[in-house]
This record gives C-alpha cells, sequence and structure tokens, in this order.
C-alpha cells in the first residue's frame, strides 16, 4: 500500500489550466489513462453507518478515520469492481483495495459475514467486508466525476489531479 499526503483545493478552470501548463515540465498523465484520452471516469459508491459515522468523521475532521466504498472506472460497470478502505491519520491517506468481478460483487454481503468472529481488536478492522459486517454499513451515495491525473517522473510518488464534472445521487 502507498502512503501519501493528499491536499484538496477548488480552482477555478483558469487557475487548473495554469497548474497542468506549470506542471507537465516534470509530470506526466497517469499510465491509466486511455490513449487518445486526458483523462476517465471515477466512479464511487460510498457505504455509511445508519447515524452516518462516516460522513460525520469527515465533517468534524476527525484526525484518524476511514471510510467504505467501492470503485469502478467508466460509464458504466464493465467487468470489475473495486472494494476498498481509504484511510486518513491528518493529511496522510492509504486505501486497502482489491479488484473483483462484478459477478461476485453480492458475495461481498453474504450471509457468510455474518458468522465471522469479532475482531480481536474492535477499531482494527481490515478490509471492506469486516467494515460493512461490523459497522452495518450500506450504500448511501454514488459520485462520479471526470478525473485528469498527472504523475511526477521526479520522484517514486507524486501525484496531482484535477476532477471535474462532479455528478451525485443518493
Amino acid at each position: 500500500k502507498i502512503r501519501r499526503y493528499e491536499l484538496k483545493y477548488t480552482v477555478t478552470e483558469e487557475t487548473a489550466t495554469a497548474i497542468i501548463k506549470y506542471i507537465k515540465s516534470f509530470c506526466k498523465l497517469d499510465k491509466h489513462v486511455p490513449a487518445g484520452k486526458n483523462g476517465y471516469i471515477v466512479n464511487n459508491l460510498y457505504f455509511d453507518t445508519p447515524d452516518l459515522r462516516f460522513y460525520y468523521d469527515t465533517k468534524f475532521r476527525r484526525l484518524i478515520r476511514y471510510k467504505p466504498r467501492a470503485r469502478y472506472y467508466g460509464d458504466k460497470i464493465s467487468d470489475h469492481i473495486w472494494p476498498e478502505l481509504k484511510f486518513r491519520h491528518s493529511s496522510v491517506i492509504w486505501k486497502i483495495r482489491h479488484k473483483i468481478p462484478v459477478s461476485q460483487w453480492y458475495t461481498l454481503f453474504h450471509p457468510q459475514f455474518s458468522e465471522r468472529k469479532e475482531p480481536l481488536l474492535k477499531n482494527r478492522l481490515d478490509t471492506f467486508e469486516e467494515v460493512i459486517h461490523w459497522h452495518g454499513a450500506n450504500p448511501i451515495l454514488h459520485v462520479r466525476y471526470f478525473r485528469e491525473p498527472y504523475v511526477t517522473q521526479i520522484e517514486d510518488y507524486g501525484r496531482v489531479t484535477l476532477d471535474r464534472c462532479l455528478s451525485y445521487c443518493m
């Protein structure tokens, strides 16, 4: 897993254009961008508890928090989906995710998970499935946007993404 600093800003399109112009001398488009394109569509299905624990952890900027979500790319779901946990400790971010065939999505919510033993440390849930089960989380929000991602060519890991055309459905 990659740990990185994540800072988010809302900028005008004019500022976004200036940022791209500036970073192009040391960044290139991410390798996952299709040939001839400048980005791709990201879809996130966010899960939360009945009392919206994960939302309020974010809203009130809890220092250590996580959120379960399922991600897919493109206009519609194709072959795979990525269930993941996104962790945050202050401004450091990391994710735990895995890729599953869409045909196996339902197995993540199968009753077999109700037979799981309680984790030794209640605050130590390591998988999307564990968080969904132990917190009783359900899908609450679908967010879609167009991402223009750049990666640095001078360090092991540096990334700038510009997200546009944000839409959501509850």
